[in-house]
């Protein structure tokens, strides 16, 4: 007899949850960003490539403003998403094209990573490279 966790079955993998959640110091305050579907992460990927040159730029400012959360704290529901129409991703997208990249690269390096778009990197190291964060 095995003691090894069985194998997952269809329901249970229907029912899997598994998301991430991380607060990023900015603007000498914190954000909190959570992990997004896998859905959206195909999403980004298509308008990151695809022919609009629109969305190409504003990829990574869209993948960032549908990982900005609400505070997780102990005892209370799940984080949700800020950003919860298409346009309030929207004006958030517009937001960060006028703040400063500095910290927009920093929350969209977090982001990156929390959702397995880039491995971590060792302590110490930066996330992602310029050309990353130029990439997004």
């Amino acid at each position: 007899m095995s003691t090894a966790a069985a194998v997952m079955g269809f329901e249970d993998v229907m029912a899997a949850s598994a998301v991430e959640y991380e607060e990023v110091s900015v603007w000498g305050r914190k954000v909190a960003v959570m992990s997004i579907t896998a859905g959206e992460v195909l999403e980004w990927v298509q308008a990151k490539e695809g022919p609009d040159l629109e969305a190409r730029k504003t990829a990574g400012l869209l993948l960032l403003a549908r990982s900005l959360c609400t505070e997780r704290t102990a005892g209370s529901p799940p984080p949700t998403r800020l950003c919860d129409t298409p346009e309030k991703e929207q004006q958030m997208v517009e937001a960060f094209k006028l703040k400063d990249s500095k910290n927009v690269n920093a929350l969209v390096s977090r982001v990156l990573r929390i959702n397995g778009i880039v491995d971590d990197e060792p302590a110490g190291k930066k996330a992602a490279t310029a050309e990353d964060a130029k990439n997004v």
